[in-house]
């Protein structure tokens, strides 16, 4: 899905932070990516439109988790604790979806 094409591009915010821009006609969605110095991603954010916030109105908020406990599946290194919520980054920052992946299966086409 983020694959660099005609609707996504990359931009460098630091030297371990990448945002992937996501567009289709005039709407954009960015997608900050963090990763460790070999790769690893580490969380993830998106600017989500919501109401969760104290005065209940819609607006963009930053949206977000952590990957950990990445373990190799079929040749494919994956995260096995995920966790995510809203106001990432912020103190007002909610897990409310937490994760642990016991196993996984890869499907042959």
């Amino acid at each position: 899905m983020l694959l660099p094409g005609d609707n996504v591009r990359w931009e460098a915010i630091d030297e371990n932070t990448a945002r992937a821009v996501v567009s289709n006609g005039d709407f954009e969605q960015n997608v900050d990516v963090t990763v460790t110095q070999d790769g690893q991603p580490t969380h993830v954010v998106i600017s989500r439109w919501s109401n969760e916030n104290p005065e209940g109105v819609y607006k963009l908020q930053p949206f977000g988790g952590y990957l950990d406990d990445f373990r190799r599946f079929g040749g494919y290194t994956l995260p096995t604790s995920v966790e995510g919520g809203n106001h990432f980054g912020t103190d007002r920052y909610f897990p409310f979806y937490k994760a642990k992946i016991l196993d996984i299966r890869l499907l042959a086409n």
